[in-house]
Order: C-alpha cells, then structure tokens, then sequence
C-alpha cells in the first residue's frame, strides 16, 4: 500500500492497560490480587518482630510512607514494639524540600521532637557518636542503595540492621560492605509485588556475628 501524507490517517494508540486488565478480569483469581505494599507495610504487618523492644535509628525522607500515607516516623513512634530514637536523612532533607546538591544540617522533626540527622552537610555518612546506643538501623534507601551509610553502619557496633530495598543489585553491594564489616545475613524475604514487571524488592536483616 502507497503512503499518502494527504490521506493517511494514523491508527488510534492502543490501551495496553485496559487490556491488561481484561485480561486479567477473564483469568480467576488474579483481579482479586493484594495491593501493592511498602516495606514499612511489610514490617507493620509483622509486628517489628525482628526489631521488637529496640531502640532504633531510622534512614528515611519524606518519601517513607505506609500504603495508606503514614509516616515511616509516625509508625515508629507509636508502636509498643519498638523505641525510635534517632532519624537521619539523606539528601534533599528530611522534608525534600532542599536543592541539588545543598548542604543540610541536623535539626529537629518538629512532629515527634526527634533529632534528625543529615547526611548530607557536613558529613554524608553517620559517626560513631550518632550510632551509640542504638540496638538497630532501620534503612530503606533509593534505588542508588546506601553505599556510605553501609559502610559507616559496618564500622559500628549497632547489632542488628533491617534494610528494605528496591534495587537487589546495590543491595547486593552494601549487603557484601556490611558482611565484611563483621554482620551475617541471617534472613532475605523477595518481595515479587509488581504485577507488570520483573522488578523485585526485598527486606533482610543482617546481625553481628
């Protein structure tokens, strides 16, 4: 067939979605399927059992969120199971707000009292004097991972680490950083939630040997 510009008529975009979920809606018990869940969901649902009655640092931003919009922080804080003690925050800041590349110093969230301490000022990584006292960290970083802080966490005696991740590639490498560093990676759950994809995030926890 000839292409005519004058009378050629583009076909119109196909709706991948709604034929998915047609799809979806003629196979039995796949319409049916969870929502998606955060790791701070998966936590929740079981009860802190690997964290219970510790004191806990948290890594997080203003993207830790539950599935129906809480703070990580507020979780935290108002379970029974676990004492969260101290926040430290990334780059942009404990609210996202700051720009690319700004320093940010410590502060205090002004929600809980809680100190927050940037990581991303005057040090990018936590220090021993941050880390004392706490029994675990609670991390759940970017897709990028926690390379600095991993390596900071593995030079500490913090006991017990639980990482939530989106990427198991630089899970891979902060996991090997804190297993040199003296930690075993006792436990690893996949967590194969996206219905469209081969995308796969996990939490772990990691002890001291």
């Amino acid at each position: 067939m000839t292409y005519d510009p004058k009378t050629y008529e583009p076909k119109p975009a196909r709706d991948y979605e709604s034929e998915f979920r047609d799809a979806e809606d003629s196979r039995p018990g796949l319409s049916a399927l969870p929502p998606v869940r955060n790791g701070i969901d998966l936590l929740l649902a079981d009860g802190f059992r690997e964290m219970r009655n510790m004191r806990v640092g948290l890594v997080t931003n203003h993207t830790g969120l539950t599935l129906d919009g809480r703070r990580t922080i507020d979780v935290l804080l108002e379970s029974d199971d676990v004492l969260l003690d101290k926040i430290f925050t990334p780059e942009h800041g404990l609210n996202g707000t700051a720009g690319d590349g700004e320093s940010v110093g410590d502060s205090v969230d002004p929600a809980t009292r809680l100190p927050v301490i940037s990581l991303f000022g005057s040090r990018e990584r936590p220090d021993e004097e941050d880390l004392g006292g706490l029994d675990a960290v609670l991390f759940d970083p970017p897709r990028q991972g926690a390379q600095a802080q991993a390596s900071a966490i593995a030079a500490s005696g913090v006991p017990h680490v639980v990482a939530v991740s989106c990427n198991p590639a630089t899970f891979a490498r902060d996991a090997r950083i804190l297993v040199d560093g003296g930690y075993q990676l006792t436990c690893v759950t996949p967590v194969d939630q996206f219905r469209y994809s081969a995308h796969v995030e996990l939490v772990a926890l990691l002890q001291r040997g």
